[in-house]
């Protein structure tokens, strides 16, 4: 039997906007193994963040069901959401999303401390993950010191920090130089290669092509999918993008 970290069920998401229906999601069905990386590419407004945010348990589908770790939690509460997204989910996202009066070291901490940890423990894994990802000098500055690429470590760490179950991350490297992207392309693959589930909604190609599968969608449906297993598959990957317009 397949160990899927996170699944949604008939998925379903309607907005409703002064008397007319939005219909964000029609229908979701996806799977996420384990330790795999999927990627949702699709065009503005076809419903990926949308997506991201049901799976994280951010908010409550209009219908379907989303399961975290073969736990539906639809039926949950607020607390109870909050709990798990502390303690299972770790959340990056194109904002950033940083506590602008906090030094990155306590940016990273936080949720760590929240979620149960004692300091010293907290202090540790934050002093690992900083020094992971090339930051450990900048951990007494406050994010309006910080380049992007740098704020996206910051964040990245802050996301890593609980050892989530799964790492959602909406286009990570949207607000990004080339440079800067780059860096934080080589860090979701090194994260993944260490054995992180990661779901990640993105416009780039260059991080849809570190995936091990790639989920298309339009018009709030999935239309596609396809795994990057060799060099072939890539060309297809761009094809389709180019067809898509993304």
């Amino acid at each position: 039997m397949e160990n899927f970290i996170l699944e949604s069920k008939d998925l379903v998401k309607i907005y409703r906007n002064n008397g007319m229906e939005v219909h964000a999601l029609r229908g979701i069905n996806l799977s996420v193994k384990t330790g795999e990386m999927v990627a949702v590419m699709g065009p503005s407004g076809c419903g990926k963040s949308t997506l991201l945010h049901m799976l994280g348990g951010l908010d409550n589908p209009t219908s379907g069901k989303v399961c975290v770790n073969g736990k539906e939690i639809n039926s949950w509460n607020e607390g109870k959401r909050a709990v798990l997204r502390r303690k299972s989910i770790g959340f990056v996202f194109q904002a950033f999303n940083l506590i602008g009066n906090l030094s990155v070291q306590d940016n990273v901490e936080l949720p760590a401390l929240v979620a149960g940890f004692s300091a010293g423990q907290a202090r540790s894994e934050r002093d690992k993950l900083l020094k992971i990802l090339g930051i450990q000098d900048k951990a007494n500055r406050v994010p309006t010191q910080l380049s992007g690429g740098e704020k996206q470590r910051v964040a990245l760490a802050r996301a890593l920090i609980n050892k989530p179950l799964v790492l959602l991350a909406d286009e990570p490297t949207g607000n990004l130089d080339s440079k800067s992207a780059l860096d934080v392309l080589k860090l979701l693959r090194q994260t993944h290669d260490q054995g992180q589930t990661i779901l990640v909604v993105t416009h780039d190609p260059n991080v849809a092509s570190i995936a091990q599968r790639v989920v298309f969608m339009k018009d709030g449906q999935i239309t596609q999918e396809t795994k990057l297993e060799d060099q072939s598959d890539l060309k297809g990957l761009v094809t389709h993008l180019i067809d898509m317009e993304v």
